[in-house]
């Protein structure tokens, strides 16, 4: 992203003052800690010459708008599936029962190592969960489609008490 931002900058003819906000969302890393990633990326959106926020989670809302969102809640390792599992267990309670259940299932298939090497990763499990739930709300689409079209981040999701860093006023 950030080099997109670098590169967009440079475009003939592109005026800066056309961007209002960028916001980085990425799933936290199992093997970075949560603070030397939001280090990074904070040196790399101020190496452009844009503001940064001081912590993940916050927007900086001095010039242009800022912030950095590392999933699920800023703290903890984990993925953006993990903030939709919490959602899912209040929007759709029966469907995530019942695709755990198939999930578990599928998961004493007879595979390969190939086969199962994704799932075998630490957020293997819940990324099948979730795109399982994705798949049956929007079939043939991607993830992203689900949550834009579904409700996943509703009014009731962002009461949800597990991923309290996440609400509509982090929204960029």
């Amino acid at each position: 992203m950030v080099p997109t931002v670098s590169e967009t900058l440079r475009v003939p003819g592109f005026k800066s003052g056309e961007i209002s906000s960028v916001g980085l969302f990425l799933d936290a890393d199992w093997q970075t800690p949560i603070p030397d990633t939001f280090a990074r990326l904070k040196a790399a959106i101020e190496a452009v010459g844009l503001p940064a926020a001081d912590k993940p989670g916050t927007v900086n809302h001095t010039g242009v708008r800022t912030g950095i969102f590392i999933f699920p809640d800023n703290h903890s390792p984990g993925t953006l599936e993990n903030l939709l599992d919490d959602c899912a267990a209040r929007i759709y309670p029966e469907l995530r029962e019942k695709v755990q259940q198939f999930t578990a299932g599928a998961a004493t298939a007879s595979l390969t190592r190939e086969d199962r090497s994704e799932f075998a990763k630490p957020a293997g499990e819940i990324k099948v969960t979730m795109g399982c739930i994705a798949n049956f709300l929007r079939p043939t689409r991607a993830i992203q489609t689900s949550i834009a079209d579904n409700r996943w981040l509703c009014d009731e999701s962002w009461r949800c008490q597990t991923s309290p860093s996440f609400t509509p006023s982090s929204r960029i």
